[in-house]
């Protein structure tokens, strides 16, 4: 009688915390295994920045510049940033902290770190070529001389 309860009991408890941790290892392998759009979508009609709030989209015709630049911090280590000049009156994107008020005054954005894509500097450098029209610069210098 006793064996019977016990077995009982297990059978009933057992059986949704053997679902429940089914049901969990299920979603991690689908959120490890399942490719997610990166933070940015660069395409034909524009960049696409992915934001906790909501994405932001910048069309091609707002971009004076686009490029990827190498900003030293206090460390030592330097940062490849990707950043736009944008023309006139785009107001979507906010003030970001990876670069100065001087180059906000101006019309530069720092959209964000070169680290947080999974691509290198020459493999954005060649999407912005491919649909930019012209307004990707390739260093430093070009990009602060546009």
């Amino acid at each position: 009688m006793f064996a019977g309860i016990v077995l009982t009991v297990v059978l009933n408890t057992g059986v949704p915390i053997f679902l429940g941790l089914a049901l969990g290892i299920a979603i991690f392998a689908i959120a490890v295994l399942v490719p997610h759009p990166g933070p940015l979508k660069v395409g034909p009609a524009g960049l696409t920045m992915r934001s906790p709030r909501k994405p932001v989209h910048v069309p091609w015709q707002d971009i004076h510049a686009v490029g990827v630049i190498k900003r030293s911090v206090n460390d030592g280590a330097a940062n490849h940033i990707i950043v736009v000049r944008l023309t006139g009156g785009h107001t979507a994107l906010k003030r970001d902290r990876l670069l100065s008020d001087d180059l906000h005054r101006l019309g530069y954005f720092g959209l964000m770190r070169l680290g947080q894509l999974k691509a290198s500097r020459e493999q954005v450098l060649m999407a912005f070529d491919r649909f930019s029209g012209g307004r990707v610069t390739h260093s430093d210098r070009e990009f602060f001389e546009r």
